[in-house]
C-alpha cells in the first residue's frame, strides 16, 4: 500500500494545530503559564508553517519558502523559551528569534534562495540546534522531575534526523542517489514529525502535571513565613534521614531553637514584627547550616534543625554561631535591645536514632539554657557553659538586610560562618 505525502503533511498540520490548541487550553489550568502557552505557539507557527508550505498552487515559490520555514523556525524557538520558561529562566528575545533571522537574511542572497540544498542544510541545522537546545533546558532539572527524560530522548532523535538531513542535502536534487531521495525524506519527515510532535505534547503536559504535583508536595511541607521545613516536613524527611544513617551507623545531631519572649514582642510591636523575626532568624540559621542540613519550624517560635553527619560539639559550635549572629544582627538593627534565642543540643552517638528520644533530649537541654539565663546553647547532660554577654531589654526593629561583618561569638572574637 503505498501512501501519499500530501496527504501525511495534511494530517501532520492537523495534528500538529490541535496539540497546540490542547497546550494552549492546559495553560489556563496552570499558575505558570508561560511554559505552556510557548508550547502552544510552537505547535501553532509549525503547523502552519508546513501548511504554507503544502501551498504550492496558492502562493509563489519565494514566498512560500520563507514564509514557510520562518513560521516553522519562529516556532522551534518558541520551544526552546518554553523549556526555559519552565525553569523559572529569563526569555530571551534574541535566541527566540535568531533562527528566523539567519534565515532570512541567508533568503536575501539569491544564489542562496535558489539552491534547494543550501536551504535544506540551513533549516535543518538551525532545527537542530533548537531542539538540542531545548533538550539541554530540559535535561538540567531532570532529577526533580522524571518525565523530562523522555523528552530530552525525543528531541535529541529529532536532532539527530534534521543533522543527518543537512549533511544529506547536496545529494537531494538527484532523484536516485544520496542517502535517502528527496521523495523518502519527505516521507521520513512527515512520519517522524507526527510522532514527534504527538510525543512531546503528551511530554509537556506530564511535565507541568509532575511540576505542579511536586509543587504541592512542597507547599505542604514548608512553612511559607519562614520557608524552613514545618512538622509535617520533618516526619517525612527528617525521619527518612534519620533512619537512613541508623541503618549505616552514622552520627546525626539535633538542636532545638526557641525564641526568648516572643509572645511579649508579638504583644508589644504586633504580629507583623514577630514574623519579621521569625523571617530573620530562619535566613540567619540557613546561613550557617551546610546544604546537607534540614531546618524546621516546629511551631510557632520554636525551630529544630537536622544535622547529619555531625557530632555533638559541631552542632554546639553551629548552635552558638547562629545564637550570636542573631543576637548581634537584632542589637544592631535597635539600638542595643535585642530579642534572643535559647538552643539545647542532642546527638545519636547519646541517644541513638529514635526520634521521639533525640527531640526530647534536645528539647531538655533547651529548657536548660531558658532556666539559666536564656541567650545560650546547651548540650544534653553536659555542665552550662557560661551565660554569655546580652541585654536586658527585649525589643526589636530587624532589617531584613543582612550584616556584612563575621558575627561575634561569646568571647567577642569572631568566626566565620560553616557552610
Amino acid at each position: 500500500m503505498m501512501l501519499d505525502v500530501r496527504t501525511l503533511f495534511v494530517v501532520v498540520v492537523f495534528i500538529t494545530i490541535v496539540a497546540g490548541a490542547w497546550l494552549s487550553f492546559s495553560a489556563l489550568q496552570h499558575r505558570d503559564r508561560r511554559p505552556l502557552a510557548l508550547w502552544g505557539g510552537c505547535y501553532f507557527l509549525v503547523g502552519f508553517g508546513v501548511a504554507v508550505l503544502a501551498t504550492h498552487e496558492l502562493m509563489p515559490d519565494a514566498a512560500r519558502i520563507i514564509t514557510g520555514n520562518s513560521l516553522i523556525l519562529l516556532g522551534y524557538g518558541a520551544a526552546w523559551q518554553g523549556a526555559r520558561a519552565f525553569d523559572g529562566r529569563p526569555m530571551q528575545w534574541a535566541g527566540f528569534s535568531l533562527g528566523t533571522v539567519i534565515w532570512l537574511g541567508a533568503c536575501l542572497i539569491p544564489t542562496f534562495l535558489e539552491t534547494l540544498a543550501l536551504r535544506v542544510m540551513l533549516v535543518s541545522g538551525v532545527i537542530a540546534a533548537y531542539s538540542f537546545a531545548t533538550a539541554m533546558e530540559l535535561w538540567r532539572g531532570r532529577g526533580e522531575l522524571a518525565s523530562r527524560v523522555p523528552g530530552v530522548v525525543l528531541l535529541c532523535v529529532h536532532a539527530a534526523i534534521f543533522i543527518i538531513r543537512a549533511i544529506d542535502a547536496p545529494n537531494l536534487p538527484l532523484p536516485d542517489s544520496g542517502f535517502l531521495t528527496a521523495w523518502n525524506w519527505n516521507m521520513v519527515l512527515a512520519f517522524e514529525t507526527l510522532i514527534f510532535m504527538l510525543g512531546m505534547a503528551f511530554i509537556a503536559t506530564a511535565i507541568m502535571k509532575e511540576k505542579l504535583s511536586f509543587e504541592h508536595r512542597r507547599e505542604a511541607l514548608v512553612d511559607p513565613l519562614t520557608e524552613a521545613l514545618n512538622r509535617r516536613g520533618f516526619e517525612l524527611r527528617g525521619l527518612q534521614v534519620l533512619r537512613r544513617h541508623a541503618a549505616a551507623h552514622e552520627p546525626i545531631a539535633v538542636i532545638a531553637f526557641d525564641l526568648d519572649h516572643f509572645k511579649s514582642v508579638n504583644d508589644t510591636f504586633g504580629h507583623a514584627m514577630g514574623d519579621a523575626i521569625l523571617v530573620q532568624f530562619s535566613q540567619i540559621a540557613s546561613r550557617y547550616l551546610r546544604s546537607s542540613d534540614m531546618l524546621f519550624r516546629m511551631g510557632g517560635e520554636e525551630f529544630t534543625a537536622l544535622l547529619p553527619g555531625a557530632s555533638v560539639n559541631d552542632a554546639h559550635l553551629v548552635a552558638d554561631r547562629i545564637r550570636s549572629s542573631f543576637f548581634e544582627a537584632v542589637r544592631q538593627s535597635c539600638d542595643g535591645r535585642g530579642v534572643t534565642v535559647s538552643a539545647g543540643v542532642a546527638s545519636s552517638g547519646t541517644h541513638g536514632y529514635d526520634a521521639e528520644e533525640l527531640l526530647s533530649a534536645a528539647d531538655k537541654a533547651l529548657y536548660r539554657s531558658k532556666n539559666e539565663g536564656r541567650n545560650r546553647v546547651t548540650q544534653d547532660g553536659d555542665p552550662l557553659p557560661p551565660p554569655p554577654l546580652s541585654g536586658s531589654n527585649i525589643a526589636i526593629f530587624p532589617s531584613r538586610g543582612r550584616n556584612g561583618s563575621l558575627p561575634q561569638s561569646a568571647n567577642g572574637s569572631s568566626s566565620e560562618p560553616r557552610r
